[in-house]
C-alpha cells in the first residue's frame, strides 16, 4: 500500500501502515512558499511511504526534495545541518496546479515512526509554488486519523 492510493479531490499528505490509511489535509492556498515544515506524532507505530503536494505550477515540472529528522522542526527551521540527507528527491514531478493533489513519487524507504515518537519532515521544492494552509498552533493537532498526527 503506497501514497498511490489516494484520490485526486483527497489532500493526503502520506500513508500510514499497516492499516493502509491516509491521513487529509485541506487544499487551501493560505500560504505559496518554495517549502514547508511539519510534524507528526505517531499515535500507533506507523511507517510513511510517501507524500503529496499541493503545487500551483499546473502542468510543469518541479524538483522536489523531502528532508526529516527525529523530533520536531521548531528552532530547526534555519539549521540545514540539523536534518541531513534527503529522504527522497524528485527531479521532475508534475504539478497538478492549483486544488488538485500533486502525487510524488513513493520513498526509497518506508519511515517507521513509532507510538509516541515526533518527527518533522521538510518538503521543498526549486521555486515558491507550494500551496499549503497556516495550519494551527505550533504543536497543536492540524489532523488526526488515529494512527498519527499531523501538528
Amino acid at each position: 500500500c503506497t501514497s498511490n492510493t489516494c484520490q485526486p479531490d483527497e489532500g493526503c499528505i502520506f500513508s500510514p501502515l499497516p492499516a493502509c490509511n491516509t491521513i487529509q489535509t485541506q487544499l487551501s492556498n493560505d500560504i505559496k512558499q518554495a517549502g514547508n515544515m511539519f510534524d507528526i506524532k505517531a499515535i500507533k507505530n506507523v511507517e510513511i511511504s510517501g507524500f503529496q503536494i499541493h503545487c500551483d505550477l499546473e502542468g510543469e515540472n518541479v524538483s522536489v526534495h523531502i528532508f526529516m529528522k527525529k523530533g520536531t522542526w521548531v528552532t530547526f527551521d534555519k539549521t540545514s545541518s540539523a536534518w541531513g540527507e534527503a529522504i527522497m528527491v524528485a527531479p521532475e514531478v508534475q504539478c497538478a496546479g492549483g486544488g488538485a493533489v500533486t502525487r510524488l513519487p513513493d520513498l526509497p524507504s518506508r519511515v517507521p515512526v513509532k507510538s509516541g515518537e515526533t518527527v518533522a519532515f521538510y518538503v521543498t521544492a526549486e521555486s515558491k509554488d507550494l500551496i499549503y494552509s497556516r495550519g494551527t498552533k505550533v504543536g497543536d493537532v492540524y489532523s488526526d486519523d488515529g494512527n498519527l498526527q499531523i501538528l
